[in-house]
């Protein structure tokens, strides 16, 4: 029998403390020894479990830095049974700030620096070391604390973001320049945004890590090291924060607050001598890859399973003891002669495709189907009537799930219309016939939504300001003059890239291509908004419409002049064909041309206004596109109380925040008042992929 030595041991361990305690060593190397594994250079600090501390005592000020190892509450209201918090703090070599066009760094001088100083651009970046923490450790929190330190150059406009810096970046950091941090791809960005208004020397701002921030960070648990920038977002002044090092500094160094639970300890139970042990019989429940749903599917999905294969390796060989469970669904009666004939159709491809079905195993099960409720109507066809107008019923504050666009509505465009008098939403053929009124909105949102991805969902194109320079035409110097471009974001590879360059306009709406990797967009380079269209490696850029010139120079100065504006451009289910809207004649209307921008003509008639078309060809937005966004973790429950704009600290915030409720298929709090999929766009500015 095995000795129970562990009150003994804690005897000790208390008696050590006590005499360290009268000695003056400190309950430093007391804290030191609960901590697992070896310490990083700036040690962190354990806590089990909150308990009140001593006011710290700021340091002296000096060039060499001092360790610091109070234990301090964190800022988590409880901890997991077996948790830890640790407070990490960068070391001297790995927090400071990069300047433009210099080769060095300026790790361990007193800040982090952002924004623009002197006509040069600066950036703040921080490293801390997670190699003491177990690679299969689970982070249940994580926070990171930022002190203010000079604020003299402030504007209160200064808008600053915190990156999550891809692992690649994190090898030879203290030797990195500004070249290599600010080319550094991002995972991820620290909610929330900081704005001038809530800086200044000494005010210390939290940022709390999501969900999928901390899957990021348990991901770094295996390179050992997370790496972290402060990017400005406003083309003037700078700020920064305190880096705990140098003459400066108020002795706060950026604080990193990680909850871990340590992976459990295995211990072999003693047997007595001579013994066997009985195996423990397992079941391993296996579900089968899913059987591609087409030919176009199957040929999508074999360059994802071997860039898996390539960077991730080949599955495990599955157990001697696998079961895969069977679930057969039978097959539906066809509602009329049309569905029938495509039914057989498809059997007949399927056959062609993927050879004759396999039979059904004995044992299968068949799950009864659930009652179905009556429909309401997708769309009221109109034949020359307008509907009566009736007020739209507000939508109550229960969780409904983005359910999937109607087959009727696939090849159809949508658009918005003042028809009755009010904006409503109607559907139509792309020859012009079959005009209905859209009786739910919903279908035209998820449509918008679903234009900014690729076919299966792994590509995203959107808007955000990139980095620009101009020449200021009363000093002649240079000044940056970020503006609004195209970006595209490949979710397998994380990888982000921008699209456009221009050099005087800006670029925005885009919409990915059904049929290839080609986006389509809006512009003004060339002075009014036009459609253009460019392969996402930047080759084969077009403009696609131009403006009546004949029409400008003669109306041009007089009242009723309105510059020409072509917008909301959608592509056909084939890629061909690019709908539009335009208010060319002088009258908001429907437009649509090939894909090359010929054989431009209009499907609305002259008496209307219509605008914002949707060219509908997805049932949906592709699998996990919308979880791609922005995950919202907040203060407010998604489906509690009602909210506005005002309670958002950021756009990026408010959007997380409309999709969490139900959006773009149901807005239960009116955050996208012109139902177009982006929350609160009149309060900020969206600047997140």
């Amino acid at each position: 029998m095995r000795q129970n030595n562990s009150g003994n041991i804690w005897r000790i361990i208390l008696i050590s403390a006590v005499v360290l305690a009268v000695t003056g060593v400190g309950v430093y190397s007391f804290f030191t020894m609960l901590v697992p594994a070896v310490q990083p250079q700036a040690t962190p600090v354990v806590i089990n479990t909150p308990v009140p501390t001593a006011t710290p005592i700021p340091p002296t000020n000096t060039s060499v830095p001092t360790s610091t190892a109070t234990p301090q509450p964190t800022a988590t209201s409880e901890v997991p049974p077996g948790g830890l918090v640790y407070v990490l703090e960068p070391d001297i070599n790995s927090v400071g700030w990069v300047q433009e066009g210099e080769q060095g760094n300026h790790f361990g001088e007193g800040a982090l620096i952002s924004g623009v100083k002197g006509g040069k651009l600066y950036i703040g970046a921080m490293q801390f070391d997670l190699s003491f923490i177990q690679s299969d450790s689970t982070i249940f929190m994580a926070e990171l604390e930022l002190t203010g330190l000079d604020d003299t150059a402030l504007n209160s406009s200064s808008t600053f973001e915190v990156q999550i810096l891809q692992p690649e970046i994190a090898e030879r950091w203290s030797r990195h320049s500004y070249a290599e941090i600010n080319k550094a791809g991002v995972d991820d960005t620290l909610l929330p945004t900081l704005t001038g208004d809530g800086l200044g020397r000494g005010q210390t701002s939290v940022l709390v890590f999501n969900a999928a921030q901390r899957s990021i960070i348990q991901s770094r648990l295996k390179t050992r090291a997370l790496s972290l920038r402060i990017d400005s977002l406003f083309p003037e002044g700078w700020f920064s924060w305190d880096s705990g090092y140098g003459n400066d500094s108020l002795g706060q160094a950026p604080k990193l607050r990680l909850g871990v639970i340590p992976p459990p300890a295995t211990e072999a139970a003693a047997m007595p001598p001579g013994s066997t042990p009985t195996p423990t019989p397992t079941f391993i429940m296996i579900t089968s890859t899913p059987t591609p749903e087409n030919v176009l599917t199957a040929a999508a999905v074999a360059p994802v399973l071997t860039a898996e294969a390539t960077t991730t390796g080949t599955p495990t060989a599955l157990p001697a003891n696998w079961v895969t469970p069977w679930v057969v669904t039978p097959t539906p009666t066809a509602e009329n002669a049309a569905t029938a004939q495509y039914l057989a159709l498809e059997a007949t491809a399927a056959v062609v495709a993927y050879g004759t079905s396999t039979p059904l195993p004995q044992n299968m099960v068949t799950p009864t189907p659930s009652a179905t409720p009556t429909a309401t109507p997708v769309f009221i066809v109109l034949n020359g009537d307008l509907p009566e107008l009736t007020p739209t019923p507000t939508a109550s504050l229960t969780p409904i799930a983005t359910p999937t666009i109607p087959p009727a509505l696939i090849g159809k465009i949508a658009f918005k219309s003042n028809r009755t008098g009010d904006d409503r939403i109607y559907v139509i053929n792309p020859d012009g016939t079959g005009l209905a009124l859209l009786t739910n909105p919903w279908p035209y949102n998820v449509a918008v939504l679903a234009d900014q991805f690729s076919a299966d969902g792994r590509f995203r194109v959107f808007t955000k300001d990139a980095l620009r320079y101009g020449v200021d035409k009363y000093t002649g110097k240079s000044i940056r003059t970020d503006a609004p471009a195209i970006f595209w974001y490949d979710s397998l590879y994380n990888v982000e890239k921008q699209l456009t360059y221009f050099g005087n306009g800006i670029a925005y709406n885009g919409v990915w291509s059904p049929a290839k990797d080609e986006v389509a967009f809006i512009s003004n380079d060339s002075a009014d908004d036009e459609i253009w269209a460019a392969a996402i490696d930047g080759s084969y850029i077009r403009q696609l419409t131009e403006s009546n010139e004949r029409y400008n120079s003669r109306e041009i100065g007089k009242d009723t002049f309105v510059p020409e504006i072509n917008g909301s451009p959608s592509w056909s289910p084939d890629g061909s064909q690019i709908v539009f809207w335009s208010n060319r004649d002088n009258k908001s209307r429907i437009w649509i041309m090939n894909a090359d921008g010929s054989e431009v003509h209009t499907i609305s008639k002259p008496e209307y206004s219509d605008w914002a078309p949707v060219w509908i060809k997805y049932p949906g937005i592709a699998n996990n596109a919308v979880q791609r966004l922005i995950p919202y973790i907040g203060p407010y429950d998604p489906f509690g109380a009602d909210r506005s704009c005002t309670d958002f600290a950021t756009q990026n915030e408010a959007q997380a925040f409309y999709y969490a409720a139900g959006g773009p298929a149901v807005d239960l709090h009116r955050l996208d008042t012109n139902q177009d999929g982006i929350a609160c766009q009149n309060d900020y500015s969206l600047n997140s992929p």
